[in-house]
This record gives structure tokens, C-alpha cells and sequence, in this order.
């Protein structure tokens, strides 16, 4: 067997976890545990020069002070209002890009896509619809492309659906 049955079960998982997650308290208390854990797992002297030496290469960035695991006394603390607030700021198509490799024909990968994510709202920052604006008013400008690349462009251009497809 591929796998390819597996392909809408993960397109769903990857769904519900993005852009539909419970956020339920003790499932909040029991990720925040393993956090922890894992925080205390890799604490050691090699981390500490490594975030020591990415806060100095970083020191005029984000980057410089925010490491994927956190901080103990901000995981310590969140609430289910933060992490709300923080998905609802943050996890919206938007900000993600899906990758698709495998042995898929193009045509059951967007199938695919459209039944799992079409009905999930873009939630578009007004920079980025500031941007897609300009993008499709300058649209006309360009050298049509034709065939599957066109049609990918004029999809992109809806703003308020998601998936957003084609280039950028």
C-alpha cells in the first residue's frame, strides 16, 4: 500500500489542529506538563551556549529572544484566554502555507484541498488584503500564462475564501 488513502485523513487532521482546535482546559494543562518536561530534557550546557549565541547573532531581532520552546514563567502562565487570543491573532490561512508532496495527480491534491479547507474563512489581515488588491489590480498588466497557471492566478485573487491558490 502508498498511503494515498491517508491523504484527506491528514488534510483533516491538519485541519482540525490549524484551524479548528478545541483548546480545552485540561488538554491545555497536559500540553503545557509536556512542555515543561521537555524544557527541563534539553536544558543542558549546549542549549544554553546555543541560545546564548543566537540572542548575540540576533540581538536586533525577534529572533534573539524568542526560541520555539518559550519561556518557563510565560508557559507557567497561560490561560485558555491567552492561547485563544494567540490562535485567533495568529492561526488563520493567511499565515499558512501548505506543502504537498506525493504521488498525486494535481487533480486529486486540489480536490483534496477545496473539500477539506474551502469552507474555512480566510480571516485576512488588511495589509494582506491591501496586498492582494494591489496584486489583482496589477494582474491585468501582466503576460497572461494560460492553461493551469491562469487559473491559478484568478484564484488567488478572492481574498475572502480560502485556500488562497497560485503564486503570490
Amino acid at each position: 500500500e502508498d498511503g494515498r488513502k491517508m491523504y484527506l485523513p491528514a488534510l483533516e487532521a491538519l485541519h482540525e489542529i490549524a484551524f479548528a482546535p478545541e483548546l480545552l482546559p485540561h488538554r491545555i494543562e497536559k500540553e503545557k506538563k509536556a512542555i515543561l518536561a521537555e524544557m527541563q530534557q534539553v536544558n543542558d550546557l549546549e542549549y544554553r551556549m546555543e541560545t546564548w549565541t543566537l540572542s548575540g547573532l540576533h540581538e536586533t531581532n525577534k529572533l534573539g529572544s524568542q526560541f520555539p520552546i518559550g519561556k518557563e514563567e510565560q508557559i507557567k502562565a497561560w490561560t485558555q484566554k491567552d492561547l485563544k487570543e494567540f490562535y485567533n491573532k495568529w492561526y488563520h490561512p493567511g499565515n499558512a502555507t501548505l506543502y504537498i508532496v506525493g504521488d498525486l495527480s494535481e487533480e486529486e491534491m486540489l480536490l483534496g484541498i477545496e473539500r477539506v479547507f474551502s469552507s474555512t474563512p480566510s480571516r485576512t489581515t488588511q495589509s494582506s488584503r491591501k496586498a492582494t488588491s494591489n496584486a489583482s489590480s496589477s494582474a491585468g498588466k501582466q503576460q497572461p500564462v494560460g492553461g493551469e497557471q491562469e487559473k491559478a492566478r484568478s484564484k488567488s485573487t478572492n481574498s475572502d475564501t480560502w485556500p488562497a491558490w497560485g503564486p503570490e
